[in-house]
C-alpha cells in the first residue's frame, strides 16, 4: 500500500514538474494580433525552435549523465587507494615508540663504540709502556757501551803514549849515532845508500882527517827530491858512537869548504 502510494505520488510529482518544465519552456509570451498569416508564420518558428531547445536540453543531460557514470569510478577507485594507505599513516604514539627506539639504539652504539675508544686508548698506553721500558733498557746498553767506549780510549791512549814514547827513544837512540851533512858534492838521482857512504867515508877521510871507511857507516841517504844541479842533505848513521864523537871534534876544519855537519 505504502509502495503504491509513493510510486503514485512520484509520478503524479513527476507529470507536475514535466508540466511546469513544458509550460516554462515552451509556453511563448502573448504577442498582440497582426495579420493571419504573419500570425501563423511566426507561430510556426516559434515552435520549431522550442523543439530544438527541448532536443538540446535532452542531449545535455544525457551526456551529464554519461560524464558523471565515467567521474564515478575514478572517484571510487582514488577513495580506495586512499583507504589503502591510511593504515600505512603513523600515529604520534608510533612516532614516540620509533623514537624512543631510535634513542635506545644510538645508546647502545654509543656505548660501543666508547668501550671500544677505551680499549684501544688501554691497548696503546699498554704498548707505550713497553717502549718506555723497551728504551729505558735501551739507554742503559748505549751508557754502558759509551763507558766501555771511554775505558777503551783511554786504553788506546795510554798505548799510543807508550808506542811514541817507544818510538821517541828508538829515534833518539838512532840518532846518538847519527849526523847531518849539508853540502856534499856529486848527488845523482837514484843514487844508492852505499854509494852514498863511499862518497861520505873518502870526504871526511881527506878533510878530516879522520881514517874512515864506509864499513864504518850503518846507513847513509840522501833527503828530499833529486834537484839537478844542486845538492841534497845527507843523513849518516854511524856503527858506532865513538866515531859521531870524533867526526864531530874536526867539523871545524870544513870551514870554508861549503860542507857542514850538524847533529841529529
Amino acid at each position: 500500500m505504502n509502495k503504491r502510494a509513493y510510486s503514485s505520488t512520484a509520478s503524479e510529482g513527476a507529470v507536475t514538474d514535466a508540466s511546469l518544465l513544458d509550460s516554462s519552456l515552451f509556453e511563448s509570451p502573448k504577442v498582440p494580433k497582426q495579420g493571419k498569416k504573419s500570425y501563423k508564420k511566426k507561430k510556426t518558428d516559434k515552435e520549431t525552435a522550442g523543439q530544438k531547445s527541448m532536443t538540446d536540453f535532452i542531449t545535455t543531460k544525457e551526456n551529464e549523465t554519461k560524464q558523471n557514470k565515467t567521474e564515478s569510478p575514478s572517484i571510487e577507485k582514488r577513495l580506495d587507494e586512499i583507504s589503502a594507505k591510511l593504515p600505512n599513516v603513523l600515529t604520534r604514539s608510533d612516532t614516540d615508540i620509533i623514537k624512543n627506539i631510535i634513542k635506545e639504539s644510538l645508546e647502545g652504539l654509543k656505548e660501543q663504540l666508547l668501550g671500544s675508544v677505551v680499549k684501544q686508548i688501554e691497548i696503546l698506553e699498554s704498548n707505550m709502556f713497553d717502549q718506555a721500558k723497551e728504551l729505558a733498557s735501551l739507554k742503559q746498553q748505549l751508557s754502558a757501551k759509551d763507558q766501555e767506549i771511554n775505558i777503551l780510549k783511554q786504553s788506546d791512549h795510554s798505548k799510543n803514549q807508550t808506542y811514541e814514547a817507544g818510538i821517541n827513544d828508538l829515534e833518539q837512540y838512532g840518532r846518538r849515532n847519527s849526523i847531518r851533512i849539508s853540502g856534499l858534492s856529486f848527488d845523482k838521482e837514484n843514487q844508492t845508500s852505499i854509494q852514498v857512504a863511499e862518497h861520505t867515508a873518502k870526504m871526511m877521510s881527506h878533510h878530516l882527517n879522520v881514517r874512515l871507511e864506509y864499513k864504518d857507516i850503518d846507513i847513509a841517504h840522501r833527503l828530499g827530491k833529486y834537484i839537478p844541479n844542486k845538492n841534497r842533505a845527507v843523513i849518516v848513521k854511524f856503527v858506532r858512537r865513538q866515531t859521531k864523537i870524533d867526526v864531530m871534534k874536526r867539523a871545524k876544519q870544513l870551514k870554508g869548504t861549503g860542507i857542514y855537519i850538524k847533529k841529529t
